[in-house]
C-alpha cells in the first residue's frame, strides 16, 4: 500500500530524528563506559533499598489502620446482629400488645353481654331457680 507523499516524506523524517536519536545515546553509552555503568547500577541498588524502606514504613503505617477497620467492621456487624434481636423482641411485643388487646376487647364484650344478662334477671327468686339459671348461663361457657 502506497502513503501518500506528504505522509512518506513525515516518515521519512521521524525515521531520521529517531536515527539521529539512538545514534547519540549510543555514544553517550559509550562515553560512560564500564566505570559509569557500576555507578549507574550502584545507584539503582540504593533506589531499590530506599523503594524497600518506603514500603516496610508504608506496610508498618498501613497495619494499625487495617486493624481498625476491621475492629470497625466486627463492630457493625454486632451492632446489626444486637439490632435484629432488638427488632424481632420489638415485633414479638408489638403482637403480644396486639392479642392482649383483642383478649381485652372480648373481654369487655364478655363483661357487657353478662351484665345485660344480669339486669335482665330478676332479683328475687328461689334458690332452685336460681340454680337453675347459673347451670343454664354456664353450660355455654363450658362447651
Amino acid at each position: 500500500m502506497l502513503l501518500p507523499k506528504s505522509y512518506q516524506q513525515r516518515w521519512q523524517t521521524f525515521l531520521l530524528d529517531c536515527g539521529g536519536l539512538y545514534k547519540e545515546i549510543l555514544s553517550e553509552l559509550e562515553k560512560l563506559g564500564n566505570q559509569d555503568m557500576r555507578v549507574l547500577q550502584q545507584e539503582v541498588g540504593e533506589l531499590t533499598h530506599a523503594l524497600e524502606e518506603l514500603k516496610a514504613e508504608w506496610d508498618e503505617y498501613k497495619k494499625p489502620l487495617n486493624d481498625e477497620i476491621f475492629e470497625q467492621k466486627q463492630n457493625i456487624s454486632d451492632k446489626k446482629v444486637e439490632y435484629q434481636y432488638k427488632v424481632d423482641k420489638i415485633k414479638e411485643i408489638k403482637k403480644e400488645i396486639k392479642e392482649t388487646i383483642q383478649d381485652l376487647e372480648h373481654k369487655k364484650e364478655m363483661l357487657k353481654y353478662y351484665n345485660n344478662q344480669w339486669d335482665k334477671c330478676p332479683k328475687d327468686i328461689n334458690r332452685n331457680q336460681y340454680l337453675k339459671r347459673i347451670n343454664v348461663q354456664t353450660t355455654p361457657l363450658c362447651h
